[in-house]
């Protein structure tokens, strides 16, 4: 699942300056954002993806849908924090209907940017979160549907640093980016069936995962919209491992128990994505894009469809 979260500092950097840009003149400078003038922003959106099956992964159809909202300060010409939330869900079906989770959950964040000399930028991003599952399957053995409720809460986190430039009507971007995740996974049993219901035990999850990637956007205007297509491209490597997940049959609780290893996270990934944003002088924004995720034994796809407004 992908919780909704605050949006993080290069994206408000991002949006920050294009509705700047919707406000000013052709070929003006931008205007800076007071020192200490706090900014609120509200965004929502739908992401809609699809991991092809292969000889040992079955496909997957993922749905999110999410709503965050947050507010940002200057307190220097090289320094910005805030703070933020959101609320999401989703839903992801395994095919031929053999079974689906639906997950719910909110995420709190705090960020901060920082401008040691021109172009160059450190973002940093913190939170925590809580996640609820709802798993349905159809048994194998019996073809009985089983059904169980799962929680889990999750702490995050975030560093990137790299370089903004500019020529003419394009702004580009290169950046190193560290992520951490450390989640716990409640445990559970499923219901439903009398001898094919499965109990998981506690399970936790940590990720470590290292980004080099770089974008570039174009500004374009079409009237009285600014419209901002771009690409980016990042390359990703993880260096944490997934312990597995312990399970046993939930009608013999003191019975054996097996180790369900499962697919650890994808070493190494290939993220590429093109979009284009559509910004309007009312403050509002539109964001549309595509991307597609590479990794050993498993490939994605995702359309995401975003809106925004700041006051």
């Amino acid at each position: 699942m992908t919780a909704a979260c605050a949006r993080t500092p290069e994206e408000e950097r991002t949006c920050r300056e294009q509705t700047a840009a919707v406000a000013a003149k052709p070929g003006a400078a931008l205007a800076q954002r007071p020192i200490g003038k706090v900014e609120l922003w509200t965004g929502g959106a739908i992401t809609v993806g699809r991991r092809d099956a292969d000889t040992r992964l079955a496909k997957l159809t993922v749905q999110t849908s999410g709503v965050s909202g947050g507010a940002d300060v200057r307190l220097s010409q090289a320094i910005t924090v805030g703070a933020g939330g959101g609320y999401a869900s989703d839903v992801t079906k395994l095919a031929d209907g053999k079974g689906r989770v639906d997950a719910d959950g909110w995420t709190a964040a705090t960020y901060a940017s920082v401008h040691p000399a021109s172009g160059v930028f450190v973002d940093a991003v913190a939170g925590v979160g809580r996640l609820t599952f709802d798993t349905r399957r159809t048994t194998a053995a019996s073809s009985e549907l089983v059904s169980g409720q799962r929680d889990a809460s999750l702490r995050f986190g975030s560093l990137t640093a790299g370089y903004d430039g500019a020529a003419r009507r394009a702004t580009w971007s290169l950046y190193l980016r560290a992520k951490a995740l450390d989640a716990t996974l409640g445990a559970y049993a499923e219901h439903g069936s009398d001898t094919y219901a499965l109990a998981y035990d506690k399970r936790r999850l940590n990720s470590l995962v290292g980004v080099i990637g770089g974008r570039i956007q174009f500004d374009r205007e079409a009237g009285e919209v600014r419209v901002t297509p771009r690409v980016r491209v990042e390359y990703s490597h993880e260096f944490a491992a997934v312990d597995p997940q312990r399970i046993r049959y939930a009608d013999w609780l003191d019975g054996a128990s097996y180790q369900l290893v499962g697919d650890a996270w994808a070493t190494d990934r290939v993220t590429l994505g093109v979009g284009g944003g559509f910004g309007f002088q009312n403050g509002w924004s539109l964001d549309l894009d595509l991307g597609v995720e590479l990794a050993k034994r498993q490939s994605s796809a995702t359309a995401r469809v975003g809106a925004a407004k700041r006051f």
